[in-house]
Parts: structure tokens; sequence; C-alpha cells
């Protein structure tokens, strides 16, 4: 478990915004480009969870036309 402290910096890309996490952090938590991240806000405590598509919603649940082929 990685044991020290990071600092990163919040960037504006477009008319978006991205939050840098460093390499040890990324390679800890086993994220990977495009990975679906689960966030909360706690007063200004930020927390954040990779999580998968089956975490978010059950696939068997929604009728087969609802989701694209590429989601499957």
């Amino acid at each position: 478990m990685v044991k020290q402290t990071y600092a990163a910096r919040f960037t504006r890309i477009g008319g978006s915004a991205a939050v840098i996490i460093p390499k040890p952090v990324r390679e800890e938590l086993g994220l990977i480009d495009k990975d679906l991240m689960l966030m909360r806000v706690f007063g200004k405590v930020l927390i954040l969870r990779r999580v998968s598509a089956n975490d978010v919603i059950d696939v068997n649940a929604v009728p087969t036309d609802a989701i694209p082929s590429a989601v499957r």
C-alpha cells in the first residue's frame, strides 16, 4: 500500500477539468486509461474509487436494446 503523501495538480482541458494522479498511486489502485471513477464529496474531502460498469448497473436488468453493444 502507498504510504507517502503526494501532491497533485488540478488542470483545465478545454471545457473539462482533470486531476493528475501520481504514477505510484495509479499503480496501487490498478487504474488504466478510461477507467470509470466514482466520486463523492464529504465537506472538502473528495473520495474517489475505481468501479466497473457492472458495479454501477446490472446489465441483465436492462432491456437489450437500451445499452449500446460497445458497452457489453
